[in-house]
């Protein structure tokens, strides 16, 4: 072999040893496969509100309940995003947030209890976080057997500050996260069988908080999954970040992989999850009572047989007319109704401006009933059968609701008549101001409360002649 054919084999020996080492190369480091796109993917917030944080402005006093915030140097710059209710940190300790002040600066609010001396140095930080549970729906691209599914939500790189419990202005706050906050998708049979606890991994400098479900089995295309990060812990919502327009959402990545058996990236995709302010619905209720009387015909039996109406009244008087028999009961009623929306409900008082008197006079009069076995008191209201047992005297019923104060047939026998008689003004005020000249009343608000009052009236023979009459007034306090 001549010089020139020895030199090209050398030549060629060398191309191909040079050759071999880069396929040693390219089998010690094998290119990553494309991954495919995993389809129909989205993060269900159970609360999509920011997290609120600012700071004391200025130092404030031990028990001090308005606060005022730093609208300068916090991405939260005024009291629009706290609300009447929030449980809001401020330096170490927890409050209730009581009122939003409206003013020109917008920057003050009330708590329900005094600051306490830890918390109430210039720039003390103000925070309420909002947690959420994450629910991660997608389907399937690549039948990937024996790998996992992982979800990585974005957090902040500082790793002493995405994991303390506050909220942060970049990223989703690791709070006290563990696996078993983590539920994996359920198992489907002959693909996936998911292990039952999944992992829960803080994001230290990453950048990015990671939650992991493991399975074995060949994995399937097209097989919709659902996975939920959040359980007893939740991440913390984000505050405002560093550009934030109130009214306009921050939005956020997160990452859905489904990784093979060496934790190698197979399918993937990016799905946006959005957090804004939430939004404080308010309106002024105006406090309402209605009280109505009305009037009741003759022939009613609404507090009994035995107290069949006799007379017709009307909404300002109870005309009992001519009574022609003595020693006998004149029957007449009323309605009375109330409708409130106070908080601690209502009661009605009635008394009477003094005893049935001739001509509204002193006297003669028709005295108060005494009841049978008496004398009863406008506090007692006792049986009142005998019609000898003359006087002027009244019993109740309950029309719509329970609101009567007692019933005509709180007695037994049930045909009796429970009475008593009217508070009287003339006595003073322990008659007509003390609790038992309450006739009517409930504890909360009512709708068309109401009840019937039943008017009794008997005279002797000797009963002087003439025109007998009162005044009764009825008194509905709403209690707010």
């Amino acid at each position: 072999m001549g010089l020139c054919s020895k030199k090209w084999a050398v030549k060629l020996v060398l191309a191909f040893f040079v050759l071999s080492l880069f396929q040693g190369v390219f089998l010690l480091h094998p290119s990553e496969l494309d991954s495919a796109t995993i389809t129909l993917a989205k993060d269900q917030l159970s609360n999509s509100r920011l997290s609120y944080l600012t700071a004391l402005e200025g130092a404030h006093s031990v028990g001090a309940t308005t606060v005022t915030i730093d609208t300068t140097n916090y991405t939260d710059q005024n009291n629009f995003h706290i609300f009447p209710g929030d449980s809001v940190t401020i330096g170490s300790d927890s409050y209730t947030v009581s009122t939003i002040i409206d003013d020109a600066s917008d920057d003050k609010f009330t708590i329900t209890t005094g600051l306490l001396s830890g918390d109430t140095a210039d720039d003390s930080t103000i925070y309420v976080n909002q947690a959420s549970t994450h629910t991660i729906s997608f389907t399937t691209t690549s039948a990937v057997a024996d790998g996992s599914i992982r979800i990585s939500v974005p957090a902040n790189t500082n790793d002493a500050n995405n994991s303390d419990s506050q909220p942060d202005i970049d990223g989703f706050d690791f709070d006290s996260m563990a696996g078993s906050d983590v539920t994996c998708p359920s198992d489907v049979s002959g693909y996936y069988d998911f292990l039952a606890t999944g992992t829960a991994t803080d994001a230290a400098t990453s950048g990015w908080h990671t939650f992991e479900c493991r399975y074995s089995g060949n994995g399937d295309t097209s097989t919709a999954l659902t996975m939920t990060i959040g359980g007893t812990n939740k991440l913390i919502n984000p505050a405002p970040d560093s550009t934030h327009t109130q009214g306009i959402a921050d939005d956020y990545t997160i990452r859905i992989e489904n990784r093979d058996s060496n934790y190698d990236v197979a399918d993937t995709v990016d799905a946006k999850v959005v957090v804004i302010e939430a939004v404080r619905v308010s309106a002024t209720v105006e406090e309402t009572l209605s009280f109505t009387i009305a009037s009741v015909g003759t022939g009613v039996t609404n507090c009994g047989a035995n107290a069949s109406t006799d007379a017709t009244t009307t909404v300002y008087s109870v005309p009992f007319g001519s009574i022609s028999s003595f020693n006998a009961f004149y029957d007449a009623e009323q309605q009375l109704s109330v409708s409130t929306n106070a908080d601690d409900g209502y009661e009605v008082r009635m008394y009477e401006d003094d005893e049935l008197g001739k001509d509204g006079a002193d006297s003669p009069f028709i005295a108060d009933t005494p009841c049978d076995t008496g004398p009863c008191t406008h506090a007692s209201p006792q049986e009142w059968v005998t019609a000898t047992q003359n006087g002027f005297g009244y019993s109740l019923q309950d029309s719509n609701g329970t609101d009567a104060e007692f019933e005509w047939d709180d007695t037994t026998p049930t045909t009796g008549f429970k009475a008593n008689q009217f508070p009287n003004y003339t006595t003073g005020p322990t008659e007509y101001l003390d609790p038992s000249a309450k006739i009517m009343s409930y504890t909360g608000p009512v709708s068309g409360s109401s009840i019937f009052v039943c008017y009794r009236l008997t005279v002797s023979g000797i009963q002087e002649a003439g025109v007998y009459y009162n005044t009764v007034t009825y008194i509905a306090t709403p209690k707010f």
